[in-house]
């Protein structure tokens, strides 16, 4: 009930892109398969029922500058995961998936090249250091807060709970990216604006959970 209310909530929003995490297939993998409708996944190592997930990375243009963004997610992530669901996937070493993306988006002649990583910090910063070809690596698992730039390279991490939005600006001179900067934006949630879809939401969630409960229901 409650990935129900999120995931309603997330395809609302209007991202391009969500990365796969190990989060996402908790309700079990028939339940992450009926969201796919909603939610536009990118992970490029993984297969779940013998079926690679998104085995290509993606190009989105914005104002004429083409953004790659590719995702690799570490298989130790669901190292506690059952053998119902570890049984189900099969995830290709995240290094050579990404290095094969980045071949793939130099191909295609992307200007920016983002990669996706979930997995511990460390990990990321290792791809960082061998794959310099990454403009940008966001990675998130270990919930350690973490923001370094490198040039015109960034590297960062959303911290605990996933509880801010980090915001990624990029300044391009004839196709050329020329400047980068981050700001991770925490939620505070006596400060910030209230929005009232997302309260209704969770008021709806609230009274079908107390009906559960009331009649016995899982």
């Amino acid at each position: 009930l409650l990935s129900d209310t999120l995931v309603g909530l997330y395809s609302e929003i209007g991202y391009d892109l969500v990365s796969l995490g190990d989060q996402e297939l908790a309700s079990g993998i028939d339940y992450f398969q009926s969201t796919k409708r909603k939610l536009d996944y990118i992970s490029n190592n993984i297969s779940i029922d013998g079926r690679a997930l998104s085995p290509e990375p993606v190009i989105i243009e914005k104002k004429g500058i083409k953004i790659g963004i590719a995702a690799v997610i570490d298989p130790a992530v669901f190292y506690f995961y059952p053998s119902e669901i570890k049984d189900k996937i099969k995830i290709s070493d995240p290094a050579a998936a990404a290095e094969k993306a980045l071949d793939k988006l130099d191909d295609a002649g992307a200007h920016f090249k983002l990669l996706l990583f979930h997995g511990n910090l460390e990990t990321a910063k290792t791809l960082f250091s061998e794959q310099q070809e990454w403009d940008s690596i966001l990675a998130a698992h270990d919930q350690v807060l973490y923001e370094s730039v490198d040039g015109k390279r960034f590297l960062g991490s959303p911290g605990e709970e996933g509880n801010r939005v980090g915001k990624l600006d990029l300044s391009f001179r004839f196709k050329r990216l020329s400047d980068i900067s981050n700001t991770m934006n925490y939620f505070e949630y006596e400060k910030d604006p209230e929005d009232s879809g997302v309260l209704q939401a969770f008021e709806d969630y609230k009274k079908e959970l107390i009906n559960n409960l009331k009649n016995g229901k899982n």
